[in-house]
């Protein structure tokens, strides 16, 4: 399948889906007519013809924090199914939780011939912010917002707020927070800040509020619950800034005969796999990480055709669905 036998299905001329593949300006019903072929046949516009086509290349490519998360594939599987669609390959940068190697793809990116970068922000440095401003091509960061990039964000403040109330909803004689380093602006800080305010607008004493601070896995989780009842007994309240770690805080309370909701309630942020399987349900905040990764992709692809025109940067908030289940008695 090429581009003269879409032309010929769709009734109109090479040159028109020539212009449809590449953003140019035709009617919408003839657009209708030649997305509809091209949906029909399953039709994928080649990189390299397009490189030689238009000079411009059709390689993005995108940094990830590390490749076996739940979320961050969710959102390759968003990215990947809008770059496809549009003639787009994605070469991927697994960073494996290192600033380092982070900052070697993104300058190897940018010594390449490429047509735009998704930059999946997790702990966004000054060092970062420079190598990213020296990009001639589009940014989209994801996860995080940048002043001065476009992004695609998640309301992770009020996320937090609102699971903190619930666990507030019932009397607590002492609160736990488990999280991850407020160097990420996202999930470290952003839901940091919206589990305290909340806990002030209760006007909880804070002198009661115990915090350890995790990495992104079950066996941090697992350590950092270790760790606070091993001091506190009377926790019956915790706050947890991802699944993950909240599910590795539930099998330590499992493993030591602690029931959850009846002693111990708690909460996570994410919604992943883990949270379905466990018993009981993990009450959460479901994100819409695919559709994140839909936006992102959509957002670079139209700053990549339309550079010309100086397009400013765009910010997009998802928003998320609170779950509250078994975990705090819901």
């Amino acid at each position: 399948m090429n581009i003269n036998e879409i032309a010929k299905m769709a009734g109109v001329s090479n040159a028109t889906v020539s212009r449809y593949l590449n953003g140019g300006s035709i009617s919408e019903k003839t657009s209708a007519k030649i997305r509809r072929v091209i949906e029909e046949t399953g039709y994928k516009p080649s990189a390299s013809a397009r490189m030689m086509r238009t000079g411009q290349s059709s390689y993005i490519g995108v940094v990830v924090p590390k490749i076996n998360s739940e979320s961050v594939s969710r959102m390759v599987a968003g990215l990947t199914e809008v770059f496809d669609k549009n003639g787009y390959e994605v070469l991927l940068g697994n960073a494996d939780q290192s600033m380092e190697r982070e900052l070697r793809f993104l300058d190897l990116f940018k010594n390449r011939e490429m047509a735009g970068l998704i930059f999946f922000g997790t702990t966004v440095t000054r060092e970062h912010i420079e190598v990213l401003k020296t990009f001639k091509i589009p940014v989209v960061i994801l996860g995080q917002s940048v002043q001065g990039f476009s992004s695609v964000c998640f309301d992770d403040y009020h996320a937090a707020y609102e699971l903190t109330e619930c666990l507030l909803s019932k009397p607590v004689k002492r609160f736990a927070y488990i999280g991850v380093t407020d160097k990420d602006l996202a999930v470290g800080m952003a839901r940091r800040k919206g589990m305290l305010d909340a806990l002030e607008m209760r006007h909880y004493p804070m002198e009661r509020l115990i915090s350890e601070e995790a990495e992104f896995s079950l066996s941090s989780g697992y350590n950092c619950m270790k760790r606070i009842y091993s001091r506190f007994q009377d926790v019956d309240a915790v706050f947890c800034s991802t699944d993950s770690i909240a599910v590795g805080a539930m099998m330590y309370l499992r493993e030591h005969g602690i029931s959850v909701p009846d002693q111990v309630r708690i909460t996570g942020i994410g919604h992943d796999q883990k949270s379905d399987i466990i018993e009981p349900q993990l009450t959460t905040a479901d994100y819409y990480y695919r559709s994140s990764g839909r936006e992102a992709a959509s957002i670079l692809i139209d700053l990549i055709r339309n550079q010309k025109d100086g397009i400013m940067n765009r910010e997009l908030k998802l928003g998320y669905e609170l779950m509250l289940r078994g975990s705090t008695g819901d």
